[in-house]
This record gives structure tokens, C-alpha cells and sequence, in this order.
């Protein structure tokens, strides 16, 4: 389309894999207590949740992506 930017080289969108879980879940935690005052009980919940759609989720229909930048994780998207 007109006026779309190629992306930079520097950042890498590739799909989420159980390495990428606990990253996830620890920046889930860390945003939600910060942004909208959720405790300690969120991370758990992201977790189990996470854990659920490894473990079964039909990639026909349902996919999860995170984005590097410069080598370093900075961001996730889950489609379900």
C-alpha cells in the first residue's frame, strides 16, 4: 500500500514459542500493575493462560507472535 514502511531490519516479528512464556507473563504482570493497579494475582492468571494455549490451541484458527527489536523482546500478540 502506498505510504507502508518496509519494516527495519532491527526487528523481527516470529511466532511465540515456550521459551517466550515466562517473558510474557512477567511483562503482562509488570504492565497491568503499573497501568491499571492489578496485583499479584494477574501473573498467575496470565501463566495458566499461556500454558493452556501452548499446550492446545489449534493453529489452524489461533497464533501467538512476539516482536524483537535489536536482539531483545519487545513485545507480543496472541490471536485466539
Amino acid at each position: 500500500m502506498p505510504g507502508d514502511k518496509p519494516p527495519k531490519a532491527d526487528i523481527l516479528i516470529r511466532l511465540a514459542g515456550p521459551d517466550d512464556m515466562d517473558w510474557i507473563t512477567r511483562t503482562h504482570g509488570a504492565l497491568y500493575r503499573r497501568d491499571e493497579g492489578f496485583d499479584d494475582s494477574f501473573e498467575p492468571l496470565v501463566a495458566t493462560v499461556l500454558h493452556g494455549f501452548m499446550a492446545d490451541h489449534d493453529p489452524r484458527s489461533e497464533c501467538g507472535w512476539v516482536v524483537e527489536h535489536a536482539g531483545e523482546l519487545a513485545g507480543s500478540l496472541f490471536c485466539t
